[in-house]
């Protein structure tokens, strides 16, 4: 009877969560992470900055290194005439959505990378394990083995594929200029038509005498947070707030009714005011424009050049 012990074989992560890699604090703390892949984490986390490129003109992806999670991502803002760094949840809530849209477009809806073995981060980080373990290598222990002719050869080969990387990613982010260039000037021309006459025209027909109108009051709530309304339209007594949207989701209509239940505490000279809410949009998700109605709030369509009250004349707005 052989009394030969069967060989355990270790599995070694290379597959992570994309904001597993954009915390300082994840895999536990770095506890959860097992010597060999500390190099595999730093080539998930370059890989994951590479394909993620300059996000907005303004923040570039920057790989870092703690004392708790072996390597993560940061950004870099490039606006700025020092080299600051912060972290994803450094950002405005509003960046972190901008981020988010610009992670799922990146990867295609996969929050998740995996670095392959004939990638060059993972193979050297196996050259430095056999490095360590070299002079003493335990009994049934297999390590691939790579020599310097071969790294030599892997960087030249990475070095073209990157060529070819920049070249796509360049593209890309023309591509996503081009569309945010777009989404800019639908934006604008909305908000233009809306505050040089459709909405105070719009309101009168609901018995709403507007006086005078707002755009993008701006200001810090007390519990230190920001705040921005598009656009607010007064007639003294009552307060009409418009959010504008191009594309109006349901999600966002969540958003808007819990910014205005905040409204008076944020902002106290319209304590005592009469409050309406209403949402402007190009298109809408499904549910989303019925979600309005439902919810009191004013459903305005622009078209062409134009706005249009979607509410029935019955309609009797939600007032906060």
């Amino acid at each position: 009877m052989s009394n030969t012990t069967p060989v355990m074989q270790i599995k070694i992560r290379n597959k992570f969560n994309l904001f597993d890699l954009l915390s300082k604090y994840a895999f536990n703390d770095g506890d959860d992470v097992l010597p060999e892949e500390r190099h595999i984490i730093q080539a998930a986390c370059e890989k994951f900055a590479n394909q993620l490129g300059v996000v907005a003109n303004r923040w570039k992806p920057v790989i870092l290194k703690t004392s708790h999670s072996p390597y993560y991502v940061a950004f870099q803002d490039c606006t700025a005439e020092k080299a600051n760094y912060y972290r994803y949840d450094d950002l405005s809530v509003r960046e972190q959505r901008y981020m988010d849209a610009m992670i799922e477009h990146r990867f295609g809806g996969q929050n998740v990378i995996t670095v392959s073995e004939e990638e060059l981060p993972q193979l050297l980080s196996y050259a430095l394990i056999n490095d360590q373990q070299r002079k003493d290598q335990p009994p049934g222990l297999l390590i691939m083995s790579v020599t310097y002719e071969e790294i030599l050869n892997l960087f030249r080969e990475v070095a073209e594929a990157q060529k070819e990387t920049e070249r796509k990613f360049q593209d890309t982010d023309r591509k996503l200029n081009q569309l945010e260039k777009l989404f800019t000037s639908q934006w604008g021309k909305l908000m233009e038509s809306l505050v040089e006459g459709d909405l105070v025209a719009l309101l009168k027909n609901r018995g709403i005498l507007i006086a005078d109108t707002t755009m993008r009051l701006k200001g810090k709530s007390p519990d230190g947070g920001n705040y921005e309304f598009d656009i607010i339209a007064h007639n003294g007594a009552e307060v009409v707030v418009v959010e504008v949207k191009t594309t109006l989701r349901p999600q966002d209509v969540k958003d808007f009714i819990e910014r205005l239940n905040q409204l008076k505490g944020w902002i106290p000279r319209y304590a005592h005011n009469q409050i309406y809410g209403a949402m402007a949009w190009l298109t809408a998700d499904a549910g989303a424009e019925q979600m309005l109605e439902k919810r009191g709030l004013f459903s305005i369509r622009a078209t062409g050049n134009s706005a249009s009250i979607q509410n029935p004349t019955e309609f009797i707005p939600h007032q906060w």
